[in-house]
């Protein structure tokens, strides 16, 4: 009868693997690279957004899943392109051709996707990109979702717009006319 190993208390990503000497990633692991049975998750630094690197063991080459790519606001001294240029380097694979297995979009919000119009995004290679249902283009409920969604931004926009101007929702009734 085969007997099971107890399995290690060790976490995936140890901090002493870590460093946070490169501008625009706040997790480093020194190899670059998921080894063994490691798996390796990247945050970048975008300031205000989310850009997230996962690497998940494969034999030789780690499966590579990037969740999200944006900001609102930069961290200081570092760009939205800087940040992509870091991401491209850290998936490019020793015949330089950057690889990404999956991209998740998490959600349409910029400070999750703004990050993907960048132009070096153009060299990369993605198998395959993840949506919320939501923006399935051919799914009634996600337009109704998104048309509410926009509605209530346009709404949102309007009553920040007039707070600005000082104005009260009867003052811009009456400017409107």
């Amino acid at each position: 009868m085969a007997t099971k190993k107890k399995p290690s208390s060790k976490k995936a990503s140890s901090s002493k693997k870590a460093t946070s000497k490169k501008p625009g990633s706040k997790k480093k692991k020194t190899t670059g690279a998921a080894t063994g049975q490691e798996v390796t998750i990247r945050m970048y630094n975008v300031g205000f957004g989310d850009a997230f690197l996962v690497l998940l063991p494969n034999g030789d080459t780690p499966r590579r899943i990037l969740f999200d790519c944006g900001s609102i606001e930069a961290a200081e001294d570092v760009t939205m392109s800087s940040i992509v240029d870091r991401i491209v380097q850290d998936v490019t694979d020793a015949d330089g051709i950057p690889r990404i297995d999956v991209v998740v979009a998490t959600h349409r919000h910029k400070d999750h996707v703004s990050g993907f119009g960048q132009a070096a995004w153009d060299r990369v290679e993605v198998k395959e990109v993840w949506m919320p249902w939501t923006e399935d283009p051919s799914d009634p409920e996600a337009r109704r979702i998104r048309d509410i969604q926009s509605s209530l931004a346009l709404g949102l926009d309007a009553a920040l717009t007039m707070r600005a101007a000082g104005l009260n929702a009867t003052e811009k009734k009456e400017m409107d006319r």
